[in-house]
């Protein structure tokens, strides 16, 4: 699902009622959609996630907060010594979980077992709706791209050509950095 609607980029342009550049502007919908996930490093849309994490820390750091429902974590290790219970799998009774940072801990105070990316871990990840800053810097990167639109492709010759008019817009990244994942 994109971080904003057709309907609300047409509004947002005033074309409201124009139907010559659909094609543009759901193309420049999914451009501001990946410039925002990559810059933010988040994905802001909910779905099932499945990360693997090393272990030996207090805390398993998931990629895609805010975090849902965590469905479980299980040991992705057969036979090691350091074994935190007999199977080594956690549901969400047994976890405590800070959401907005994607962090999470077992319940017990427990240290996770330790090894390379040991900790197989299924959860709901990503923005259930993209809040409406992210929505309003999607639409200033929209409609940037479609004032400028005659930089974005073109034909020289026979060959068709792509450039870009430079790097995100000031005002979108001030709104976006304070959704910017910042890794521990």
């Amino acid at each position: 699902m994109p971080i904003v609607s057709l309907a609300e980029a047409k509004e947002y342009l005033g074309q409201a009622n124009q139907v010559d550049d659909n094609a543009l502007i759901t193309a420049l919908i999914a451009y501001a959609d990946g410039i925002i996930e990559g810059y933010t490093g988040r994905l802001f849309t909910l779905a099932e996630r499945i990360d693997y994490c090393d272990g030996g820390g207090d805390a398993l750091l998931l990629r895609y907060p805010p975090l849902g429902k965590v469905g479980e974590a299980e040991s992705e290790v057969e036979s090691i010594e350091d074994t935190l219970s007999d199977d080594e799998e956690y549901d969400l009774d047994e976890v405590d979980v800070l959401t907005n940072v994607g962090l999470i801990y077992i319940a017990s105070g427990a240290s996770w077992g330790s090894g390379r990316r040991r900790w197989k871990v299924t959860y709901g990840g990503g923005f259930n709706g993209a809040p409406d800053a992210v929505k309003q810097a999607a639409l200033l990167i929209i409609a940037e791209r479609y004032e400028n639109r005659a930089g974005i492709s073109g034909n020289l010759g026979d060959r068709s050509v792509t450039a870009s008019s430079g790097g995100m817009l000031e005002a979108a990244k001030l709104i976006l950095d304070g959704f910017k994942v910042n890794l521990i």
